[in-house]
């Protein structure tokens, strides 16, 4: 037996040194979670809005989420947000109640380790500092009667923007004042050959910001010549969220295509860049964009368009109708029989539109309008197909929860939803067995009070992180680092895992780090096992999925006094036996566990 883990250890180890020997800068591949954010900052712009800021300190992040909670109550998300965002105005608080918000970074291997720091606020009817200057203005002669501007908002409490413009050589008069947070401004009241300046500033009660903007010069002239021609495509892959649209720049107007894409609106003729848009880059030819957020059922108008140094070109305004051809048509039932992690749903097809029904079930988040095909909404399919009610049973829910339900129905032609049912899971504790499923994993240990034990992770996680990742030095040697984690007893393994990844470094890839980034069923409180939760998980594998054995690694750190190095507790799952000072190298599997 000691050969074979000999003999895995030197394959491991080799594999490591290849992979890394491998290691190329230019690939996109993400291998690791990404860091977590920090310097969160949160101030109150008015009574109705708290601006959150923090810094972006990852290169491999999918997005952010923000959390939220009130007083003194438990953390709930508010947002998820797109990569390299940060900052975020919270427009759901209320005057005079304290809000404290936390972020975390995810990507498709998980999530930052740890949260950002905590910030609060308390919004209110007063602003005490003058906000900052805004700057980027820039000017595009649309029309011979219209220059649209764009800036960018650099402050986080202005109650709005004014714009100032002067003609030609004149003086600057007031000519607009904007909302918060607006970033973009059509002039329509320009004359042709006629040369415009426009400067802008923001302001809020305390005062006005302490400088102008930039200045930016347009003059509209009486023909298009030189701006790009466009022709807007039609309109494909229609469904109740999303579509395809695009165009084709036919012409430059003999000057370089800054940018093209469609933008997109409710209203006919919609407008760059006040509307929704996607951009498909430079030059002449054919592109094609992807239409999003859309609502089912309402009417969209969109337009291609390109421009260059001397104005935007639009193609034809395109109508369509959020709403996917020949897709079953069904409605979302009423929840039922609510537990702490369990709930009864489904649906009701009244027709499959002309085209079989392959597939039905119900999707759930915590956000609003869960879908089937986004990586962090869930569903269960119902396993049967047709038209007719069916219903499903959610489980693996987290206590005192909502969550947002909608049944779907699938045929050749496509998906449709029903509406959106919304319920919260219970508060009650429940009764506690061994095997069950329950708050993201299965139970292993119930405590004697019947109501408290340790749940493990049910599909475990792909990564095999060493221990200590630096614990081997570049001759070979063993050098590793003396983190404090000598919990041993049930119910520490939480505490020593905290200790491991704050001693080693959030940049260091460890074996604690990765359960305590693990995020099974929304939870963020999972970590590596102590040695003796590692040796319960042993005693009752026959519930959970490692009864065929294997080697596993505690969070649990010893001494060994002939040579004064740290090593860690394991566990051989085919014998039980717990080895006192194995390696803290080489890869291993980890197991991710959370107390209840």
């Amino acid at each position: 037996m000691m050969i074979s883990r000999i003999k895995w250890a030197v394959i491991a180890l080799v594999t490591l040194v290849v992979a890394c020997s491998k290691t190329d800068s230019s690939s996109n591949t993400t291998t690791t979670v990404p860091l977590a954010p920090t310097n969160l900052s949160a101030s109150a712009v008015s009574s109705s809005i708290v601006s959150l800021n923090w810094t972006d300190n990852s290169t491999n992040e999918d997005g952010y989420k923000i959390e939220r909670k009130i007083a003194g109550g438990a953390y709930t998300p508010i947002v998820t947000l797109a990569k390299n965002v940060t900052s975020f105005f919270d427009s759901s608080v209320t005057k005079n109640i304290t809000y404290t918000y936390r972020v975390y970074a995810y990507n498709a291997i998980g999530s930052s380790a740890s949260y950002s720091n905590e910030a609060s606020a308390t919004p209110s009817n007063i602003a005490t500092v003058i906000p900052i200057t805004p700057s980027n203005l820039s000017t595009v002669v649309v029309s011979s009667s219209k220059v649209s501007l764009s800036w960018t908002d650099n402050s986080n409490n202005e109650s709005g923007f004014k714009i100032e413009r002067k003609i030609s050589s004149g003086v600057y008069s007031p000519l607009a004042t904007i909302a918060a947070n607006v970033t973009a401004y059509s002039d329509s009241t320009v004359t042709i050959n006629t040369t415009y300046t426009y400067r802008v500033y923001s302001f809020n009660s305390a005062g006005a910001s302490s400088s102008y903007s930039n200045e930016s010069s347009a003059t509209p002239t009486t023909t298009t010549s030189g701006i790009p021609v466009v022709v807007t495509s039609p309109i494909t892959n229609i469904t109740s969220l999303t579509a395809t649209g695009g165009g084709n720049v036919t012409s430059d107007g003999g000057n370089a295509v800054v940018n093209k894409g469609i933008v997109w609106s409710t209203t006919p003729n919609p407008t760059y860049p006040t509307q929704y848009v996607a951009f498909s880059g430079t030059g002449t030819g054919v592109f094609t964009n992807n239409i999003t957020s859309l609502t089912q059922g309402v009417t969209y108008y969109v337009r291609a368009f390109a421009y260059n140094t001397k104005g935007i070109g639009y193609g034809a305004s395109i109508s369509f109708v959020a709403t996917p051809q020949n897709v079953p048509t069904l409605t979302t039932n009423s929840a039922t029989n609510i537990t702490n992690s369990t709930v009864t749903i489904g649906g009701n097809i009244t027709s499959d539109g002309n085209s079989a029904v392959i597939e039905r079930g119900v999707c759930w988040n915590t956000t609003g309008k869960p879908v089937i095909d986004y990586i962090y909404d869930k569903k269960i399919s119902d396993g049967t197909t047709g038209t007719g009610s069916f219903t499903n049973t959610i489980t693996g829910l987290i206590l005192g929860k909502t969550y947002h339900v909608r049944a779907y129905a699938s045929n050749g032609n496509g998906t449709n939803y029903g509406q959106e049912v919304v319920f919260t899971t219970s508060t009650i504790a429940t009764t506690f067995s061994l095997g069950l499923a329950y708050g993201g994993g299965i139970v292993f240990y119930i405590d004697g009070t019947g109501k408290h034990g340790l749940i493990v992770d049910t599909s475990g996680i792909s990564s095999t992180p060493w221990w200590d990742p630096n614990c081997i030095d570049g001759t070979g040697f063993y050098v590793p680092v003396a983190t404090g984690a000598t919990g041993t007893a049930i119910f520490t393994g939480l505490t020593n895992s905290n200790t491991i990844v704050s001693v080693l470094g959030s940049s260091s890839n460890n074996m604690a780090k990765a359960a305590r980034s693990y995020r099974g069923a929304g939870y963020n409180d999972w970590f590596l096992p102590s040695k003796e939760e590692l040796n319960q998980l042993y005693i009752n594998r026959a519930y959970t999925r490692f009864t065929s054995g294997g080697y596993y690694k505690s969070s649990s750190e010893t001494t060994k006094s002939s040579d004064s190095k740290t090593y860690v507790w394991s566990q051989d799952f085919y014998t039980g036996l717990q080895t006192q000072y194995d390696s803290k190298s080489n890869p291993a599997t980890v197991i991710a566990v959370r107390a209840f």
